[in-house]
């Protein structure tokens, strides 16, 4: 993927098409259903492009011209500091109603992990990177299912990675597993991971956050916050527009509170 500029001048992104992802036909049926799909948990898709190659100037490419992204993938995100509450709710929701989108223009991700959720400003999700080998007029609708099925399973293994990195921790994470395993389909991964989460909704008691799996959250100066873990210990966590960072809470500091 490249970062270019189309002929209106807007920043785009370009995935080359290589040889290996069979005919350029194939690649314009592929882009042709992606651009039916309007939704904001989506990346764009705008044409399909002839470019010079970025890595060899005397030949030319077909690029897939698509929205560039201003933000960081989930995956880079899930290394920080632990998802809050609403964060968990809100990337899920986006996940799941931007599949369900892609699955209604009949096509399928093909590749739907960590890597590929983009986060943009305020933690809001988008599913990126749709374009893949493969070909959709040659699939019957139970090998359709099949990719669908895929999807979903690579979903499930999002919202479960996003659970275990939250505040709830793991706890939360082996029952969306346990309650979700084996049905296989979008509606049902949704409800489940929707039940789960509102299990685990924070409950606002004389000025204390309290979490069901044992977090409190005591609201400090200014944006900052304490959780206190069922252990004893206390970690500061910054609240600034979504993105918070978790440090060993300093003695002198929680004393201050």
């Amino acid at each position: 993927m490249w970062r270019a500029q189309d002929q209106f001048g807007r920043e785009v992104a370009a995935k080359v098409i290589n040889e290996d992802m069979h005919d350029i036909a194939n690649v314009r049926d592929h882009a042709f259903a992606l651009a039916q799909v309007t939704h904001p948990a989506v990346v764009r898709f705008y044409s399909v492009e002839h470019a010079y190659h970025p890595d060899h100037p005397d030949e030319t490419v077909e690029c897939a011209v698509m929205e560039l992204i201003s933000g960081t993938t989930l995956e880079a995100r899930l290394k920080g500091s632990p998802l809050l509450w609403h964060q968990v709710v809100r990337i899920g929701r986006d996940l799941c109603s931007g599949l369900q989108a892609i699955h209604t223009a009949n096509i399928n991700h093909g590749d739907l992990g960590t890597c590929n959720v983009m986060l943009r400003n305020r933690g809001r999700a988008q599913i990126i990177d749709l374009l893949y080998r493969g070909t959709l007029a040659a699939l019957t609708p139970q090998q359709l299912g099949e990719r669908f099925s895929t999807d979903v399973r690579g979903l499930s293994a999002i919202l479960a990675e996003i659970l275990a990195q939250s505040v709830f921790g793991a706890r939360a994470a082996e029952r969306f597993v346990r309650e979700e395993a084996g049905h296989g389909s979008l509606w049902w991964t949704r409800a489940v991971f929707l039940r789960i989460v509102d299990e685990f909704r924070p409950l606002r008691a004389h000025g204390v956050v309290t979490f069901p799996s044992g977090y409190s959250y005591l609201p400090g100066a200014a944006y900052v916050g304490v959780y206190v873990l069922a252990s004893g210990d206390s970690v500061a966590v910054g609240l600034d527009l979504g993105y918070p960072s978790i440090t060993n809470f300093a003695e002198e500091v929680a004393d201050s509170i």
